[in-house]
Formats: C-alpha cells, sequence, structure tokens
C-alpha cells in the first residue's frame, strides 16, 4: 500500500474531526475568559472595600471623592460582571446547539444546565440583575461601615466591618425576578452583599464548564486518537513538519522536567528555527557616501581586532534594512528586516512552555538563537531547542533582585506578596561591597568613591527584594515591574493617597519626585504666562499651556 505524502496527511489533518473540535473549543474559550476576568476584577474591587483600613479611608468626609469614585467603579465592575455572565450563557447554548443538534451530548448538556443553573438561586438572581440593570437602571447601592462587638466581650473589644450592599427592598419592587431569584433576594435580608454573591456565581459557572469540558474531550476521545495518528504519521516521514491547522494534542507541563521541551514542542521548534536558519544570507550595506575626502588619519579595523561576535542594523544598496550578526570569511551574512519578524514566532513558541515563560526573557531566547546559528552556519550541531535548554540550564540561577525605595525607612521586613521590604542596613552594604569582585589596583580608589556614594544614597532607606529563578536579564526586568507594582501599592496606604493636596514621594531610587512648591498650577501658570506679557490669553489656553509645560 501506498504511503500517503506529506500534502495528504496535511490535508486529512484540517478536515478531520479532532482538528475542527480543537479549533472551536479554542474559540468558546473567549467567551468563558470574559466572564472570568469581569468576575475577578469585581471581586478584588468589593474586597479592597471591605478591608476596614480602606473601606473607613474612603468613608471619610475629607475622602468624600475618592469613596464617591470607588463606589461608582464598583457599580461599573458589577455591569460588566452581569452582562459577560449572559453572553457567556447565550454563546455557550448557541456553540452547543450549533455543533452538537441532535446528539446525546446536547441533552446531556442541557440537563446539566437546568441541574446547574435554572433551579440555582444564585445563578437565577444574577441572570435576573443583568435584565434588572438593563430595564431598571443600577440598583441602590451604598457603602457602610459597622462594629461589630465580640460576642460575650465585656470590654467593648469587637471588629469593624466596612463594604457595599445592594438595598434588597428596592430590589424586591420589579416585578420580574423568577420565584427562585425573589426567595434569594428574601433570604438574603435587609441588604445584599456584593462581594459574596460575584464569588458564589463565579464558582459556580467555573464547576459547569470544567465539567462541560471533560464531557467534550471524552465525547470526542476517538477523533483526538485520530488526530494524533495523522500527525505522528506526518512526522515520521517529514520530522521538521508541523501542520498549521490544528492545536496539537501535547504533553502537559507538569510532565515535563525543567529545562526540557515536550516532542511537539521540540518539533515545532525545530522547524521555525530550521527556516529561519535557511534565511540566513549574505548582506550588503550601504556605504555612506562622503561630501569630500579626508585626511584624517584612520585605522582600519580587521578580523583579528573585534572582541566576540558583532551584530549591527543597516540598510543595503537596494535600500532593505537588515540585521547583520554572523562574520564569516570576511563576508556579513543574517536576515531581512521581514525575515528577522518572524524570529517573534520563535520566541512565542519558546514561551508556551512554563518552565521559560518562568525564567527566560525574549531576549535570551533571540540571542540563544543567534549563538546558535552561528555555530550551525559553520559546521552541524544540536537541534534548536537542545542548544536553548543547554544554554538555560548554564545561565538560569537563583537570584535576589534588589530595588531600593527612596523616601521610606523600614525597621525591621516584612513581606508583600511576592516582594519583601527590607531595610538597607550598614551589614548590607558592607556584605554588597566585600560579595563585589575585587577591582584592578589602578581602579581601587575610584571603587571606594562609588560604595561611599552609594551608602549616602540609599542605606538607612528601605529596598523591595524578589526572589526568583531567572536569567540575569529576566530577572532585571521582572523584579523591577515587580519592585514598581509593589511600590505603587505601598503608595496606598501613604496619608497622602486620599488626599489631593498631599504628595507621596515614596518611589524607586531614580523615578522619585519631589514638588519644590505647594502650589503647583498657579505658579507653573504664571511661569507660562509670563513667556510672553505683551498678549493675554483665556483661562483655557492658560489650562493647555500648564498642561504643555507639564509634559516637558
Amino acid at each position: 500500500m501506498e504511503e500517503p505524502s506529506t500534502a495528504a496527511l496535511l490535508r486529512q489533518i484540517a478536515d478531520s474531526v479532532g482538528s475542527r473540535y480543537l479549533n472551536l473549543a479554542y474559540q468558546r474559550s473567549f467567551s468563558l475568559n470574559v466572564f472570568q476576568m469581569n468576575a475577578v476584577e469585581l471581586i478584588e474591587a468589593a474586597q479592597r472595600v471591605k478591608d476596614p483600613d480602606q473601606g473607613m479611608a474612603l468613608m471619610m468626609e475629607k475622602n468624600r471623592e475618592a469613596g464617591v469614585q470607588a463606589h461608582r467603579e464598583l457599580n461599573r465592575h458589577v455591569h460588566n460582571f452581569v452582562s459577560s455572565a449572559l453572553t457567556l450563557v447565550e454563546h455557550t447554548r448557541i456553540f452547543m446547539r450549533k455543533h452538537y443538534a441532535g446528539t446525546e451530548l446536547l441533552a446531556a448538556y442541557e440537563k446539566q444546565v437546568t441541574a446547574t443553573f435554572v433551579q440555582s438561586p444564585i445563578a437565577q438572581f444574577v441572570q435576573g440583575l443583568r435584565n434588572y440593570m438593563l430595564h431598571r437602571g443600577l440598583p441602590n447601592s451604598s457603602m457602610f461601615m459597622k462594629f461589630m462587638a465580640n460576642p460575650g466581650a465585656t470590654d467593648g473589644s469587637g471588629a469593624m466591618e466596612t463594604g457595599v450592599h445592594y438595598d434588597t427592598a428596592s430590589l424586591l419592587d420589579w416585578k420580574e425576578w423568577k420565584p427562585v431569584a425573589r426567595a434569594y433576594l428574601e433570604q438574603a435580608g435587609e441588604h445584599l452583599d456584593l462581594h459574596e454573591f460575584a464569588q458564589e456565581y463565579m464558582t459556580l459557572v467555573n464547576q459547569f464548564h470544567g465539567w462541560l469540558d471533560a464531557t467534550l474531550v471524552a465525547h470526542h476521545q476517538s477523533d483526538l486518537q485520530e488526530l494524533g495518528q495523522f500527525q505522528a504519521q506526518l512526522q515520521a516521514i517529514s520530522p521538521t513538519k508541523q501542520p498549521a491547522y490544528a492545536v496539537p494534542v501535547e504533553t502537559p507541563d507538569s510532565a515535563v522536567e525543567p529545562f526540557e521541551f515536550t516532542s511537539q514542542q521540540t518539533t515545532k521548534l525545530s522547524q521555525i528555527a530550521s527556516d529561519l536558519l535557511s534565511k540566513i544570507r549574505e548582506v550588503n550595506f550601504q556605504q555612506t557616501p562622503q561630501e569630500f575626502p579626508t585626511e584624517r588619519p584612520t585605522t582600519p579595523i580587521t578580523d583579528r581586532d573585534l572582541i566576540g561576535p558583532i551584530t549591527f542594523w543597516g540598510q543595503e544598496a537596494s535600500g532593505e534594512a537588515a540585521f547583520m550578526f554572523i562574520h564569516h570569511e570576511g563576508k556579513s551574512y543574517g536576515l531581512s528586516a521581514n525575515d528577522y519578524s518572524s524570529l517573534d514566532g520563535l520566541i512565542d513558541a519558546v514561551m508556551k512552555s512554563a518552565w521559560a515563560r518562568a525564567s527566560l526573557s525574549r531576549e535570551f531566547v533571540e540571542k540563544a538563537f543567534i549563538d546558535w546559528s552561528r555555530k550551525r552556519f559553520e559546521a552541524d550541531g544540536p537541534a534548536f531547542a537542545v542548544a536553548l535548554s543547554s544554554s538555560a540550564q548554564k545561565e538560569v540561577t537563583a537570584v535576589d533582585v534588589w530595588a531600593p525605595i527612596a523616601n521610606m525607612e523600614v525597621e525591621v521586613g516584612f513581606d508583600f506578596g511576592p516582594v519583601r521590604i527590607e531595610p538597607i542596613t550598614a551589614a548590607v552594604m558592607k556584605h554588597l561591597r566585600t560579595s563585589a569582585p575585587s577591582p584592578r589596583l589602578e581602579q581601587e580608589e575610584e571603587v571606594t568613591e562609588l560604595f561611599q556614594k552609594l551608602r549616602q544614597e540609599i542605606q538607612g532607606y528601605a529596598a523591595a527584594v524578589i526572589s526568583m529563578e531567572a536569567e540575569p536579564t529576566l530577572a532585571q526586568e521582572r523584579g523591577l515591574r515587580l519592585a514598581q507594582d509593589a511600590v505603587g501599592l505601598l503608595r496606598f496606604f501613604s496619608p497622602a493617597a486620599s488626599r489631593s493636596l498631599l504628595f507621596s514621594s515614596v518611589a524607586l531610587i531614580g523615578a522619585e519626585y519631589i514638588p519644590t512648591s505647594k502650589r503647583p498650577f498657579e505658579n507653573v501658570l504664571m511661569r507660562w504666562l509670563g513667556r510672553d506679557s505683551s498678549w493675554g490669553c483665556g483661562p483655557e489656553r492658560a489650562v493647555a499651556g500648564w498642561l504643555d509645560l507639564r509634559s516637558d
């Protein structure tokens, strides 16, 4: 029997039921993701107001504007939450009826919907709330603060409770509630907490879609097995070919050792890297013409004068931009700008592996490809996935990133999410000095002055410390992002956070700013008006000028 050709196998893969199912499942995931992210945003916003410290600050008269805005934001999140909940319901119903009409799977789905949602008080309330907001507007809600005394306490001790809740009486005035939803409201009492119903409904939806995903996979088990066989045949006759029409069924990341790729990932990476390698060509950069000959003494640079490989962007004689990264036998080789953009596809494929996302930067993967290309340009070598794994094993290590914080001191260290806030003590500075590489004799004085300057600038302040296992570039990038986020959140606890007239100067060192005037708007405005006193202007132009200075 004649073996099928590569083209025939690709057609079989594209036309297979398993391939079509995987593509449809991917499309269906978008509606679920929209709902989940809206639910998470609502829960997080409600949780912030439920924190007594933050809730009490927002309800103080001096912070009235901030409290009103927080209240508005919660209503916005509720609107997005209930709207996306109904969107998910409709999209899932249409998906099932369109693709599984007349099957036992559709009957099982509708039965599960009835059991999960139709008789569920929380589900019927959320779906009814969407219709309420559509026809009646926003429900009556209020921010509250109350003191709950400890049961049996005689010393007056207790706990403060804050949050945002709905007035159930006004909700019950609407006549369109279904009986189950009305019973839910009646059992809630005088008020209904936003955080509680959002969390409860999200849990219910996630459980249902977990069941639906497992049921669909079981229904298509034979189709997926057939697809896997087609892909195995394709890889057997053309190892570098990977079908572009279907999402491959891959080994879970949890089953793969660190610094290793699954067989499917290795195949795909090899294909993309080999395609890029085949596009490397000689590049001839356009020489910049000189207006007149120069008599300045010049020193020609030869290959022997170069320290390490070089990379260079330039313009070829044809006018096309090119990236040169290989210098071989007096000639330059590289990729055109269009071919270089394909490198993003290789990096994206690498980042689908969990260990790579956690420990490698995009710059590291690009450099690994360049190094691999230089070696493969002259001789055969390992596949790109193998070379990248080997390079990552050498470079990835446990790293502590310290980001000093200006204008902030702490007595002792404390954990703040994934970040630890630590004081930069004299002992820390001494350890930094002793752990640094020993300088050359002629540089000893300069290094001593450098560390003395560091002591003056950062000793005694706090630092955001982030621990991770990563290569140096990613550690620096991710550490800086986490430090910026942590300091931004810490500023929320500053007295200046709730008052527009105050200013918090706490920031990462190098990004801090301390205003020199308590009336910046008036002073800067006068500066702007003083630019040209020969003509006047209205307030609109004055404000525009102030904003122009701000942008400067």
